[in-house]
């Protein structure tokens, strides 16, 4: 150890050995199905964010951005998980309601029921 607590240098770990990516239970890669219904949800959310900009709301356009950042990238990957972007959804709506039409929670929901994920 050096006088600062941390290993020397000979002795520091690669961080290539560790394994930061997180895991869930429901992790599964969507099927082709399923990615199609993902791309209009997030369709859905850049009109919706449209909507909201027009309205002058740019602190829930920045909340609504953040629920769905992850989207386009993880379902294409077996790791992307439905429970927690459904987490992210809820918290969304938690802070600022459903608005007609734009229901997140309940459109994953129905994704989730489509053959490939439970």
């Amino acid at each position: 150890m050096s006088s600062n607590g941390r290993p020397r240098r000979d002795q520091r770990v690669s961080r290539s050995r560790f394994d930061v990516t997180p895991r869930f239970g429901d992790a599964k890669l969507p099927r082709a199905e399923q990615r199609k219904s993902l791309a209009r949800l997030a369709y859905l959310a850049f009109l919706e964010m449209r909507m909201l900009g027009r309205e002058g709301k740019a602190a829930q356009v920045a909340d609504l951005a953040e629920a769905f950042h992850n989207l386009p990238l993880m379902m294409w990957q077996s790791e992307f998980s439905m429970r927690c972007q459904r987490d992210f959804f809820a918290r969304y709506h938690e802070k600022h309601g459903i608005r007609q039409g734009f229901n997140y929670v309940a459109a994953l929901d129905k994704v989730r029921r489509m053959k490939g994920q439970k």
